[in-house]
């Protein structure tokens, strides 16, 4: 296998610029002009030429993953750096590649070099043992600095203690005002059709006719798309989404406006009621046969000579008996119903849902009389779905209403006048909002499976509780608004009939209500950004000055930041301006920024797991190979597109409500409710909101990150930690055709289950056909006393359409107990070493240090064939042959 060549001593590095990158890339990708994102064969030729210009597609590409796993990921990963450089070995690969902690300290790198323009001397800096005084220079320093990035300064009484607290506390408020007059609107909605309900009952003069017309239009409309959805089968024309609005929408409108004609003729007599109801939905479904037919005769493809063929009479009679059977159940339901519930408020709950149960059941018929026809199993199939989106339907509508209703009442009827109630709202938020996003959960079905205590199902049964909780609390402040307003505008009295006026009164406030609620709604997320105003702004500008600030320590003396906040918006670059020096040989570390593309409410059932897609961004280009690629330049973005900073803390956003394979909907639901989003909207690559930096209004995106159904099809796509689809950022390095890969994997793993190695191979396999296979993997976790095992493992790349194979260098933390004395020091007094939760993001100074030179040693032992280096002895510079053959020879002693 060829070595890849030194990239040390390189000249100092020019200043970049737009038209200078795009003066090194290729034809195809200057093709964006067009407006079509560019394809990834497009842009990983264009990478190519960057990195191995003028030379042959044999020659192999190397590549460095740093995984992800907060500050302890980058903490180890900075150790590692150090010791690849003293082997001068850092400068040797074509790629850096990095996902969430991993980006901290990659995204670092990648700042320095381009503030210092001379990776040289970049890289003797990251060896301390070059240092004429061993000191370590002002970049790393800088990290030490801020190895408490969230809050430097730390104390109950310390400043960026409670600016923290007041930039979450503001930002909750803000997004509460979107969110707030949203859920007070939709809960009136119930409330108002209840008063309604009401004033159109027994006794009022308003006759059932045009209720009853209403709905029979609504149902007619919504059967007939069903008919044409069922006799055409094939294609794409009736999915989940066009069922939702075209049929189940009108089925459902048809059953609550049915239910009020039904409640304004309730003193016909019961046989009048289900004569009508059976006449009613014999000649509705007929016609809407007839509709449904005629439009699948004229607009539907010619049918196959294999597909079944549909005898019009018999389809014909059976649909009409079923909606004689319908026509029936729905208005002796509804008529009896209205008899036997205790007020308006009851029936609103129940019929509705009746209704739709009666659309539902009703098709037992027609399952019935075609059970011998020629269409039969495809029918059955079709109207169980069908049957089940409407029982679904149903069921929701019901309990969203009783909810609404009745839990207000609720509040009152617990012990102590509420304080159970509340009890149960904070108890069930707690327990979703700490151990919903926490590693105690499982992501996975398998994990799930494994659980020995199902904490996944507590937790969603807590999520469960504490929405309808929350749900009821609003509904009680509806009422006491309402109550307010009415005091403040009184109805007028006529001396006669005023429980009716105080009604009429009391549904006018309330339709009032809705409309100026939703209004101000609509209104508030024009200015309440959906990205700025989440947790993304504060965690990304502490990473910005922890990290990229730190790389500016020494290389810019005018750096200035504000005195009083600590921040300096110079520190934070245009991703397009960390394109690598070119050199002759080709550029070195050109920086993958990890990220992971949501797709919750993929139409791919293969995905139902993952819910993700990958999605990188580099100096180049952004995007991913389903939705394009984008010039970065223009992306994200009207001033420059994106930046780096956004890039790193995007691919770091581990706490988001829809997270890739963790996505939980309950779970996700009151992250967002509670503005726990570290995630970032942008525009689809493929669509035309590409170089936007974020949706306005954002209502849209936020409800549809609040109902996890985010998808790469609209205009918007949201991105969240790339650990979210795959943590060691490998999948785009195997991608890419590199052969040579050393992976630091510094992710949570104390039990060594390789959760994340696992995840990228499986992945990889079946994306891409790549085999990734490893013969042994002693990598033993922490026991007590510490046992001997390795600390690394080399797997072989397969790639299908290449006889030759690549090598996989898998670098991973672990104690055995021969560590430096200053790492079993701290070990021994913290027993999760090297292990700890990802949820401290506040190391100490001894901490930063252990996690450092366990990297630095592991990776020297690594080098070195198992070795180290002695007092006084000078490291050898190596290629990335030597690294791996080193790296066999230590694999081939006994484990230390």
């Amino acid at each position: 296998m060829s070595t890849v060549v030194s990239s040390t001593g390189a000249t100092p590095r020019q200043s970049i610029d737009p038209e200078g990158k795009d003066a090194v890339m290729n034809g195809a990708a200057k093709e964006e002009v067009t407006g079509e994102p560019l394809t990834f064969a497009q842009v990983s030729e264009a990478e190519r030429e960057l990195l191995l210009p003028g030379q042959p597609p044999t020659k192999p590409l190397a590549a460095l993953c740093l995984s992800g796993g907060g500050i302890r990921s980058a903490t180890f990963a900075l150790g590692v750096l150090e010791a690849l450089a003293r082997f001068e070995l850092v400068g040797k690969f074509h790629y850096l590649s990095t996902v969430s902690g991993g980006g901290y300290i990659g995204s670092w790198l990648t700042a320095w070099r381009t503030h210092q323009g001379n990776d040289g001397q970049v890289f003797a800096g990251l060896d301390r043992f070059r240092s004429p005084d061993g000191r370590e220079v002002a970049q790393v320093q800088g990290l030490r600095f801020y190895s408490n990035y969230l809050t430097p300064k730390l104390g109950v009484l310390s400043a960026d203690t409670w600016a923290a607290v007041a930039l979450v506390l503001r930002n909750l408020v803000l997004n509460w005002l979107v969110f707030g007059p949203l859920f007070l609107s939709v809960l009136l909605v119930p409330k108002f059709a209840v008063s309604m309900l009401a004033l159109l009952g027994p006794g009022s003069a308003t006759t059932p006719i045009p209720w009853l017309v209403v709905a029979a239009v609504a149902a007619i409309t919504g059967l007939a798309v069903a008919v044409r959805g069922r006799l055409q089968g094939a294609g794409d024309w009736l999915k989940d989404g066009r069922f939702l609005s075209c049929v189940a929408l009108p089925l459902l409108i048809a059953a609550i406006v049915s239910t009020f004609g039904a409640n304004a003729w309730l003193l016909a007599p019961l046989l009048s009621s289900a004569a009508f109801g059976a006449a009613a939905g014999t000649g509705g479904y007929a016609l809407a046969w007839g509709i449904g037919f005629a439009w699948w005769s004229v607009a539907a493809p010619p049918a196959s000579a294999t597909r079944p063929k549909v005898v019009w009479y018999a389809d014909l009679l059976a649909f009409a008996a079923t909606g004689l059977v319908a026509g029936l159940l729905f208005g002796v339901g509804l008529h009896v119903g209205t008899l036997l519930l205790p007020g308006s408020a009851a029936l609103l709950v129940f019929g509705p849902g009746w209704a739709l149960l009666s659309f539902a059941f009703a098709d037992v018929i027609f399952v019935g009389l075609n059970s011998f026809a020629e269409r039969g199993d495809w029918d059955r199939e079709w109207l169980a779905r069908y049957g089940g989106w409407l029982l679904a339907l149903g069921a929701t509508v019901s309990v969203a209403c009783a909810i609404d209703l009745y839990m207000p009442g609720a509040m009152f009827w617990t012990w102590g006048r509420g304080t159970a109630y509340l009890a149960s709202l904070g108890v069930s938020g707690a327990i979703t909002l700490l151990l919903g996003p926490s590693p105690l959960t499982a992501a996975t079905t398998a994990r799930k499976a494994a659980e020995p205590f199902k904490l996944s199902a507590v937790v969603s049964a807590a999520a469960l509780v504490f929405a309808a909780c929350l749900a009821g609390a609003l509904s009680a402040l509806d009422d006491e608004l309402i109550r307010a307003i009415a005091g403040i505008i009184p109805f007028r009295s006529t001396g006669h009939a005023d429980a009716f006026f105080e009604l009429r009164h009391t549904a006018l406030l309330q339709f009032l209500g809705f409309g100026l609620l939703a209004i101000l709604a609509f209104v508030a997320s024009y200015f309440v950004n959906v990205n700025r105003f989440s947790l993304h702004a504060l965690y990304r500008n502490r990473l910005v000055r922890a990290f990229l600030g730190s790389a500016r320590s020494s290389t810019n003396p005018g750096r200035a930041p504000d005195p009083f906040s600590g921040f300096d918006p110079d520190d934070n670059l245009p991703m397009t301006a960390t394109l690598p020096p070119r050199r002759p040989e080709g550029m070195r570390l050109f920086h993958v920024v990890n990220m992971t593309l949501n797709v919750v409410a993929t139409d791919n059932l293969a995905w139902q797991e993952r819910k993700a897609e990958p999605f990188t961004v580099t100096a180049l280009h952004a995007g991913n190979s389903n939705v394009g690629y984008r010039d970065t330049k223009s992306f994200g973005g009207p001033h420059g597109g994106i930046t780096l900073g956004t890039a790193m803390a995007i691919s770091g956003a581990a706490v988001s409500p829809n997270s890739g394979y963790h996505s939980s909907p309950l779970v996700g639901m009151l992250l967002s409710l509670f503005n726990l989003r570290l995630g970032w909207w942008l525009g689809n690559p493929r669509g035309s909101a590409f170089d936007r930096d974020g949706p306005v209004p954002g209502l849209r995106p936020a409800l549809e990150e609040l109902a996890g159904q985010t998808t790469d099809r609209g205009k918007w796509i949201y991105l969240s930690d790339g650990g979210h689809f795959e943590n060691l950022g490998l999948y785009e390095m195997v991608n890419r055709g590199c052969r040579m890969i050393v992976v630091s994997d510094a992710g949570c793993d104390p039990d060594s289950a390789f959760e994340d190695l696992g995840n990228a191979v499986r992945k990889i396999y079946i994306d891409m056909g790549v085999s990734i296979d490893f013969k042994t993997l002693d990598i033993p976790p922490r026991k007590t006393p510490p046992e001997p095992g390795f600390y690394c493992a080399i797997g072989t790349i397969r790639y299908p359409s290449n006889d030759e194979t690549g090598w996989l260098l898998y670098i991973k933390p672990g104690y055995r107990g021969q560590e430096p004395a200053h790492v079993r020091s701290y070990a021994i007094a913290n027993m999760t070493f090297p292990h700890e939760s990802t949820g401290d993001q506040w190391f100490t100074e001894s901490q930063f240090e252990a996690y450092r030179a366990l990297g630095a040693y592991i990776t020297e032992l690594v080098c070195t064939g198992g070795w180290g280096i002695g007092p006084g002895e000078q490291a050898p510079e190596m290629d990335l042959d030597d690294l791996i053959k080193q790296a066999q020879s230590y694999l081939n002693r006994m484990p230390a």
